[in-house]
This record gives C-alpha cells, structure tokens and sequence, in this order.
C-alpha cells in the first residue's frame, strides 16, 4: 500500500491506462479508475458471526444390518421350523425397509437373499423328509440304522 502512495512522490508517471486515448493521456487528465465501480461492491463474508456446526446425518443402515444377520441366522437353523421361519420373515421384512429407505441396499438385498435360502431349502426339507416317510423309505432307513447300532 505504502509503494502506491509513493509512486507519483518519487517523480515516476503512473502507466497508461488502456482506455483512454493518446490525447487525454498527453493533456494530463489521466484520473485513476474507481476500483469499486468497476470491480462491484463485493463485501467479505463474516464468518466469524456463528461457529461451524456439522448438521450432515449419516443416514442409517441399522434394518440392513439386521436384515443380513436375521438372513445368515435364517440359512444356518434351515433344519428347524420354529427358528427359520420367522428369521426368514424378519429379514425379509427388514430388509424391504431398508431398500424402501435408500441406504445400505447391499446388506439389505444380501439379508433377502439369503433368507429367501434359508426358506426354499426349508421347504425342500420338509416335502423330502414327508415324502420319505409317507413311502416308507423312512422306516427302512431307521431300521438299518439301528442294526448299526447293535453291531
């Protein structure tokens, strides 16, 4: 700042202003250009009136955790009725939640999948397991086990 007020004191002319003409510039009525008006009122932001405060919320995965952990569960205990169906219900529904909200779709369709596992394998258990004993292959089987045993 102080090398602008020392300029025209050190005997230096200023430098030619682009638009004005060779005549002005020669009659001595060069005036220094408005910097405000060419270059707008800008004002700095104060950012010193109200501290940084993050409002960003994570949106939450919570159904499609318990989605896949309901489906893992569901596909494990696929043996037993009591445990795998309503596991595989849960999780369906939780993860159908979850896909409805629009966050953690990967571990809500994983849940789905593997739940819908857990059911179909479910199912295919019961109807070999009612098919071996409604033609009598179950009794046999039984049998043969138990003449194992004896040996």
């Amino acid at each position: 700042m102080n090398d602008e007020n020392n300029m025209f004191e050190s005997g230096s002319q200023p430098e030619k202003d682009p638009q004005m003409d060779n005549s002005q510039w020669q009659q001595g009525s060069y005036s220094q250009p408005d910097y405000n008006q060419q270059q707008g009122n800008y004002s700095q932001p104060n950012y010193s009136q109200q501290p940084y405060q993050q409002n960003y919320n994570q949106p939450g995965s919570g159904f499609g955790i318990a989605s896949m952990v309901c489906g893992i569960l569901a596909l494990i205990t696929c043996c037993l009725w009591c445990t795998c169906i309503p596991l595989a219900v849960v999780s369906i529904v939780l993860g159908i939640l979850q896909i409805q909200k629009g966050t953690a779709k990967g571990m809500a369709i994983a849940g789905i999948v593997c739940s819908s596992i857990g059911l179909i394998l479910f199912i295919a258990l019961t109807v070999y397991g009612n098919y071996l004993q409604s033609s009598g292959l179950y009794d046999e089987i039984m049998r043969e086990l138990q003449m194992e045993m004896m040996k």
